[in-house]
């Protein structure tokens, strides 16, 4: 099926929200960007096999299922709210007392706060051009990390197999309402070309994260106008958190590097790449015997965001192509999640033996101490 011309033309001129990526693949017969785009499209457009339809009716057909879709679920916003909290908990198995999350369904979102372009340079000043260089290959690699992130807030929110059960116990009409707006809204992406008019009045979802630190827990406040799109955000914001922890330790680098790759004129571009992207990644970690929720998204994208640049990229470039390398890789990324998840599960757990044990002369035992004590006793 024949890509709409406004894709061909992203492609061909390097236009897209990655452009040419580092962490994109050499190129063979086809640029790699057009190869997953091609691939992809038709397998969402197989689902209008036969059809033949405009632009203007996938939109007019996805309004109105957005419109029906609000009514159903008008009597049972707190539910599905509830709902809402407990997939993420379950998809990420948040602990208690460590994050905040507050997600609500609303009849529309207020947007106007949010950037439309990169800000241009203005109070920010470098210290030498080898600074330069080092932020600007940060900003590359964010606009990776935010198409994945994209990707797979977007996998999540429209994979109904996560709540089905639950929606159907809430009201079983919205499980078919859900699977036909996911259908259009995908083909709308997919053939709608970008203009800032399109995107501003693009006002379905939205999720402001707010970082805390060591006396204050993190807060995640999700919008949407359905429960889909309110899961996807959540989740944008729980895989925007973990994401925070690759960016430099300088507040005033950090700012500058979001203030250049946060933009929501990228976002669609982010999901239409982010998407197979996403999908790609999770074939690799399948290949390595783990499915990506026994890993654990919110862990791989904090453990990609802190690699450097070049490291980065030369894994991704890896893995999108399949390579042995890549799937070596992987599997060490998720040795390396597994052991941490491990250390942190083993530090508690001493916190709690520590207080335990720790009574005779208040001190603190080592890890060694702590194991021979607890054989012995």
């Amino acid at each position: 099926m024949k890509l709409p011309d406004f894709l061909i033309n992203a492609i061909k001129n390097n236009t897209t929200s990655l452009g040419d990526h580092p962490a994109f693949p050499p190129e063979e017969e086809d640029t790699f960007v057009g190869f997953i785009l091609k691939k992809y499209y038709n397998v969402i457009m197989k689902e209008f096999e036969g059809q033949e339809l405009s632009v203007k009716e996938i939109a007019k057909k996805l309004n109105e299922l957005v419109t029906e879709c609000k009514k159903e679920e008008s009597g049972s916003k707190e539910a599905l709210e509830k709902l809402c909290a407990d997939v993420c908990s379950t998809i990420f198995d948040i602990p208690e007392d460590t994050i905040n999350i507050e997600s609500k369904l609303v009849d529309e979102c207020d947007m106007s706060k949010y950037r439309m372009t990169p800000e241009p340079t203005k109070d920010f000043t470098f210290n030498d051009i080898d600074e330069m260089k080092y932020l600007n290959d940060e900003i590359y690699k964010r606009r990776m990390v935010n198409a994945l992130i994209s990707g797979a807030a977007l996998y999540y929110g429209t994979n109904i197999g996560y709540y089905i059960r639950e929606i159907y116990n809430i009201n079983p009409k919205l499980i078919t309402l859900y699977t036909e707006i996911t259908k259009y809204n995908l083909a709308l992406l997919y053939n709608q070309p970008d203009t800032v008019k399109n995107i501003e009045r693009t006002k379905s979802g939205k999720v402001d994260v707010f970082i805390g630190n060591e006396s204050e827990r993190v807060n995640i406040k999700a919008e949407g106008v359905i429960f889909p799109v309110l899961l996807e955000q959540t989740i944008r914001g729980l895989l925007e958190t973990a994401a925070q922890q690759g960016l430099p330790g300088n507040e005033d680098m950090r700012n500058y590097i979001i203030s250049k790759a946060d933009y929501r004129l990228a976002e669609n571009w982010d999901m239409r790449l982010g998407l197979p992207l996403w999908s790609i990644l999770m074939q690799n970690i399948d290949k390595c015997g783990m499915e990506i929720d026994e890993v654990g998204s919110n862990f791989i994208l904090m453990e990609l965001s802190k690699l450097k640049p070049e490291v980065f990229n030369t894994y991704l470039q890896n893995i999108f192509k399949f390579t042995k390398k890549g799937l070596s890789m992987t599997k060490e990324l998720i040795d390396t999640i597994e052991y941490n998840k491990e250390l942190d599960d083993f530090d508690n757990f001493v916190q709690v033996q520590n207080s335990k044990y720790s009574i005779n002369d208040n001190a603190e035992y080592t890890r060694d101490e702590l194991l021979k004590e607890i054989e012995e006793n």
